[in-house]
């Protein structure tokens, strides 16, 4: 036997264990796909007609895989309202002359304004954290829209006292705890951090988008 023989052996072998796995995978997770033969007949077939239609053995391999489906709904404030109208859509209680959409979409337009505008100045003075939010705009009408409500939230947790005032150009927040350990966890929160405070966003969503909480009043 011949050297050159024998490489060509020792190659087709190595090719034929290469492609087993491969073929193994996709038949695992394809159920429909053609016996190993008629895939073999693919990776090896009409060369000339594939070429044709400009289409590679590698490629036409490639589509017999399945393709993983996106779960994200897009943007996220469409994504909060896609999700929300597969609430109501599969709930059979669903009070479709109130539901408003439109008041969930203005909501989600503060939250982002307020989010990526708003100009914060923090400080402590004694055991009171102080937030001087301003805005122009959108982001002041979010700012003023937003903040004194879930002031009344952040009020609920305990050892905090939570005051806000209405300014000219947004609103001063006011936090005070004689609770060493609870003022260092807010002023490490931050403004951010504390309008991200609480599992109430996602009911007043809701509320919002059924019509039973209107949060623009």
């Amino acid at each position: 036997m011949t050297n050159l023989f024998k490489n060509y052996l020792l190659t087709a072998s190595f090719l034929t264990l290469s492609i087993m796995p491969v073929y193994a995978e996709t038949n695992a997770i394809t159920p429909n796909v053609t016996t190993e033969m008629n895939h073999v007949t693919m990776m090896t077939g009409d060369h000339e007609k594939m070429m044709a239609t400009g289409i590679s053995q590698s490629t036409s391999t490639i589509l017999l895989l399945p393709l993983a489906l996106p779960t994200e709904a897009g943007q996220d404030a469409f994504a909060v309202i896609s999700e929300i109208v597969e609430l109501l859509q599969n709930d059979p209680n669903t009070d479709w002359s109130k539901v408003n959409i439109n008041s969930l979409r203005e909501h989600l337009v503060d939250m982002s304004n307020l989010t990526l505008g708003a100009i914060v100045e923090q400080k402590i003075e004694g055991v009171t954290a102080i937030y001087i939010v301003t805005g122009r705009g959108g982001v002041l009408r979010a700012i003023q829209a937003m903040v004194p409500r879930h002031a009344l939230e952040l009020d609920k947790i305990p050892n905090w006292e939570v005051a806000t005032e209405t300014i000219k150009d947004g609103v001063i927040l006011k936090i005070t705890s004689t609770n060493e350990i609870e003022l260092v966890k807010i002023n490490a929160l931050g403004f951010f951090g504390l309008m991200a405070t609480g599992a109430h966003h996602q009911p007043h969503h809701f509320g919002m988008a059924t019509g039973n909480i209107n949060l623009h009043q």
